[in-house]
């Protein structure tokens, strides 16, 4: 059965609201988690394309802490590569001593549930017998509470002609054309659970940082070679989860059924890919909490490299510090010690409240103008 809220809503927030903290106050606010459904509630959700989408992160919401860390990479190859054969002697019959249109792909994996860190590489030099090397990547990744690395690197992504003449009495040639690609993925997530003392507004504050590109594997020399099209990519996800009020997702389309999960009362995003430069970034995820209910709070850093792309996000997604109102404390099943801040309650705060409501009846009011014209 599920569990209704009757708790009031509560105006509280920092003194000093920021613009993301507004727009994120702004978002907690159209999701309505200030009160629990009183039966199932249908959440209809549309990500442009009109396909199922539930919560990215639902399926880690659990009432048990856990940390995790994977890495993975992979690279293939596809060219020619010297025969095993110490008799073949290619300067005199270059071909005949070729594996012609050899390929190969390699790939190796870690992954921790305990959040040491873990690493996965592919080197160059693991393509034997090959004159043009192949491709490289290495990722690796740690999770702790509280704080996420990840890292993916991958190099030799290419496509090149190799040309040789039949041999030394042969001055004919003889080209074919190989290629080599790589890809690393690196993921770093933590999640806990906890339980606030009194009905309330939570902030959690996080940072994102990207870094230089580390280049840690040794880059590969190919002749006439035209590089692939390089690709990396990163996402900071964090959305918490209410554990004692079960919703039904639906999509818009009528084409998937609609499924059940813990209800999601609040998300912050934030990513970055190979053409940026380094820098960090902030974000607010503001929740309203219900005193004594269970909420699953899950972090996720995801990294991604192809090719020839370097993201090294090493320790950089973090959550650096949480704020509650006064009062107000979290009982945090791991046991971990996580910054928390109190905040004072400003006065202006019910004339935003109030202010959002106005705009709400306003662009309707609006909206059905326009209709009736």
């Amino acid at each position: 059965m599920l569990r209704r809220n009757t708790t009031k809503k509560k105006a509280r927030i920092m003194s000093k609201l920021t613009p993301r903290t507004v727009a994120a106050l702004g978002s907690a606010i159209l999701l309505g988690v200030a009160t629990a459904p009183a039966s199932a509630q249908v959440i209809g959700i549309d990500d442009g394309f009109d396909l199922a989408r539930p919560p990215s992160l639902l399926d880690f919401a659990s009432e048990t802490p856990t940390l995790y860390s994977g890495a993975s990479a992979g690279a293939s190859y596809f060219g020619s590569r010297r025969v095993p054969s110490l008799e073949c002697n290619d300067s005199f019959d270059f071909w005949s001593c070729r594996e012609d249109g050899y390929s190969e792909s390699l790939g190796d994996n870690a992954q921790s549930l305990d959040g040491s860190m873990v690493s996965a590489e592919i080197l160059t030099s693991d393509f034997e017998r090959t004159d043009t090397g192949g491709a490289g990547a290495k990722a690796r990744a740690a999770t702790d509470f509280r704080s996420l690395r990840a890292e993916a690197y991958a190099d030799g992504g290419l496509v090149w002609q190799e040309t040789r003449v039949n041999s030394a009495n042969d001055g004919n040639t003889r080209t074919i054309t190989g290629q080599s690609r790589s890809f690393a993925n690196a993921t770093s997530r933590w999640t806990d659970v906890f339980v606030p003392s009194a009905d309330g507004l939570v902030i959690f504050e996080l940072s994102l940082e990207n870094h230089p590109g580390r280049l840690q594997v040794p880059r590969s020399v190919f002749p006439d070679n035209t590089p692939l099209p390089a690709d990396g990519t990163a996402s900071l996800e964090t959305q918490v989860f209410n554990l004692d009020v079960l919703t039904q997702y639906a999509t818009l389309s009528s084409e998937f059924e609609p499924f059940d999960g813990f209800l999601l009362v609040g998300e912050a995003r934030d990513s970055r890919d190979d053409s940026d430069p380094p820098t960090r970034t902030f974000q607010e995820l503001v929740i309203n909490v219900v005193a004594g209910q269970r909420y699953s709070i899950v972090s996720q850093l995801s990294v991604e490299a192809s090719n020839d792309a370097d993201m090294n996000l090493f320790g950089s997604g973090r959550l650096d510090r949480i704020l509650v109102e006064p009062g107000q404390s979290l009982s945090f099943a791991s046991g971990a010690e996580y910054a928390i801040s109190v905040v004072p309650v400003p006065a202006a705060l019910p004339m935003l409240l109030g202010g959002l409501g106005l705009l709400g009846v306003v662009a309707g009011r609006r909206t059905g103008a326009s209709t009736g014209a």
